[in-house]
């Protein structure tokens, strides 16, 4: 538990100010006394005075200016943030002392307070809530949108146990990628990058849901998840029952591969079950022991991703029996594909238990909203949810949530950009379909 609390610096109403910051205010005013100690010297020859002064008047300037560097860092930093944070909210306790001889003299001293532990460590800013089994317990995990106004930082994750909440904020925010022409470039790992800090390692999480309201940027984002996928020499399968932009893509990878009719959609993700089924069978059927802890990279196989676009259109457009088989045969490769490198990518405007069932949503890894979902949409996303997601502007922003985070709430992001000015997606498909055999 003491490993738990190393570097971790303690802040309550009664803390002084740190001995560093003492000793720099000291050491200014005494270089300040003995310049005026030199400067009053008239014993001093004039030449030797008059040099002397000027040094000194020099190594003040540059201990001053030190100083007040040092004076607004100290200011700006968590220790005096959160000191100030506990007097303005007045988390403490006072009680009126007598003191003196006669006892007639009275003063106010605090004799308790709430206490705060932080550290600065990589690109985060770690504050914990202490709980001491007093009034300000109860208050331990209610700070979020105060901390987050104190700081000027957005709250990164929260986490909650026995003995303190945890808040956890980036001090490098998340920078969104800008996508533009460039050359052939393979991802020869398992890892599409989101932004600047999130990568996403289909490997380890598996599945991805996307959410989005329209106008939102969800089709913008599935461009860029395709590009990113046909980078990694995947294999792809895409149903849109919309008949929209993705379907289009037919006259590239092909209506084998491309499709928009209910029984098309069925038959495409029946071949992706297939394909994860004879996987299993050839590579992991036999007895042998080689076999055993390996996935599809051990074998070199390459990723198959089915994304079904529109789910809510397919289930609108299709026989009760035909939308069954597909929602039967996709849980199977969402619980199943890992391993044989088959996933799943699901995308709807309205993430309700009709059109994705909660059993499917919690198997999906990444999970992902654009623009502003209902309440019952952003639950539906989700799952449990700390509070309301605060509203989103501009298109391709939204929240994320990503299995192995350790995050407990959804954050919000910004999807790639695709500067469709300066990148051509067409001829990006053409270009990473031709070398991968479409």
């Amino acid at each position: 538990m003491k490993n738990d609390y190393v570097d971790f610096v303690e802040v309550n109403a009664l803390s002084k100010t740190p001995y560093r910051n003492r000793i720099s205010s000291l050491l200014m005013l005494i270089t300040l006394l003995v310049f005026i100690v030199v400067f009053l010297d008239s014993k001093l020859a004039g030449f030797f005075s008059l040099v002397l002064t000027i040094l000194f008047f020099i190594a003040l300037v540059l201990i001053v200016k030190e100083w007040i560097v040092a004076r607004l860092a100290f200011n700006r930093s968590p220790f005096r943030r959160l000191k100030q944070f506990i007097l303005v909210n007045k988390l403490y306790d006072e009680e009126t002392r007598e003191f003196g001889k006669d006892k007639k003299q009275r003063k106010k001293v605090i004799v308790n307070s709430a206490y705060f532990l932080f550290k600065l460590a990589d690109d985060e800013l770690i504050i914990r809530a202490m709980k001491h089994g007093d009034k300000y317990t109860d208050r331990a995990n209610t700070y979020d949108s105060m901390l987050s106004a104190l700081f000027g930082l957005e709250l990164s994750n929260k986490v909650e146990n026995i003995n303190y909440c945890e808040y956890i904020f980036k001090t490098e925010a998340d920078e969104r990628l800008i996508v533009r022409k460039n050359e052939s470039e393979y991802n020869q790992s398992t890892i599409i990058p989101l932004n600047s800090n999130i990568g996403w390692d289909i490997q380890k999480f598996p599945h991805a849901l996307i959410a989005g309201a329209t106008g939102g940027g969800k089709t913008s984002f599935i461009n860029y998840l395709i590009i990113e996928i046909l980078k990694m020499r995947g294999e792809l399968l895409i149903a849109d029952p919309k008949h929209s932009d993705l379907y289009s893509l037919h006259h590239f990878l092909g209506t084998e591969r491309v499709a928009g009719e209910p029984n098309q959609i069925a038959r495409i993700v029946r071949i992706a079950k297939e394909q994860m089924d004879t996987r299993f069978k050839e590579y992991k059927g036999g007895n042998s022991e080689a076999s055993y802890g390996k996935n599809y990279r051990d074998f070199d196989l390459p990723p198959v991703f089915i994304i079904v676009d529109e789910l809510g259109a397919l289930r609108m457009g299709a026989e009760k029996k035909v939308f069954s088989e597909i929602m039967s045969n996709l849980q199977e490769v969402i619980l199943k594909g890992r391993e044989m490198g088959v996933f799943v990518i699901l995308a709807t405007q309205q993430p309700n238990a009709q059109n994705i069932p909660t059993e499917v949503r919690d198997n999906l890894s990444l999970r992902v909203s654009l623009g502003n979902l209902s309440k019952e949409g952003e639950r539906m996303a989700f799952g449990g949810i700390d509070g309301d997601l605060p509203t989103v502007e501009g298109k391709g922003s939204g929240y994320i949530f990503l299995d192995g985070m350790g995050w407990n709430n959804p954050k919000s992001f910004q999807a790639p950009f695709l500067d469709y000015e300066k990148f051509n997606f067409v001829e990006e498909i053409k270009k990473y379909a031709n070398i991968t055999n479409y």
